[in-house]
Formats: C-alpha cells, structure tokens, sequence
C-alpha cells in the first residue's frame, strides 16, 4: 500500500500546481488510505486539504516544509544572496546551538547559577 508523504499544494509557491481538493480527489481515485500536505514556508492549503480529505474518507496528514537560512534565528553564518543557503529547519539543532539567554537560570551570569561571578 503506497501513501504519499511529501505532496505540495498550489500553496507552495513554485513547488505545487494542484489544488489541495484535487490532491485528495486523485488520491480517492487510487485507494489511498492517507495523505500527506507538507506545503513550503506556511500551512495556507491544511484548511481545504483536511476539509476535503475528511469528506473522501481519507486520513489527512498535515505539516509544513520550514526553510531556513544559514545564519538565521541568532545563528552565525554569511548573510545577503552569496552566502545564504536554505537547510530544513531543526529544533534539536537550534535548542543545541544556541547558549541560554542571561536571564535564564542556566547562564552563567544569572545570580541563581551556581557558578555566578562574584
């Protein structure tokens, strides 16, 4: 049994053409059990697309593909057209790579850590 899990809608700008209604009309016409919208950048077509996909009696799966750029959300990285390159958003990598805030209790010049400078 085959499901598509990675479909784009006319919602993902240059990605998809179709429409979210008529993803899940071509895959009722093939006995898909489930299907998967992961739109780019934003979750626009998840409204129509779960809508439609509950009325076939398909189980809708909804995401979204997040793209970030290198150097973005705090992190280094060259900026402008060069130096930008588009990586698939992680929140394990970004809670990694990012020290606490120093107002959090976990940095080191917060007065609760128990290594505060004194």
């Amino acid at each position: 049994m085959y499901i598509e899990l990675h479909a784009a809608s006319a919602f993902s700008f240059l990605q998809g053409a179709s429409l979210p209604e008529a993803l899940v009309d071509r895959a009722a016409e093939l006995g898909y059990p489930a299907l998967a919208l992961l739109d780019r950048d934003g979750v626009y077509g998840l409204p129509r697309f779960h809508k439609a996909a509950t009325a076939a009696g398909i189980r809708p799966i909804v995401g979204a593909e997040l793209t970030i750029e290198s150097g973005g959300a705090g992190r280094p990285g060259r900026s402008g057209r060069e130096g930008s390159s588009h990586q698939p958003y992680s929140t394990h990598q970004s809670h990694q790579s990012h020290p606490p805030h120093p107002t959090h209790p976990t940095h080191p010049t917060h007065p609760t850590h128990p290594t505060y400078p004194t």
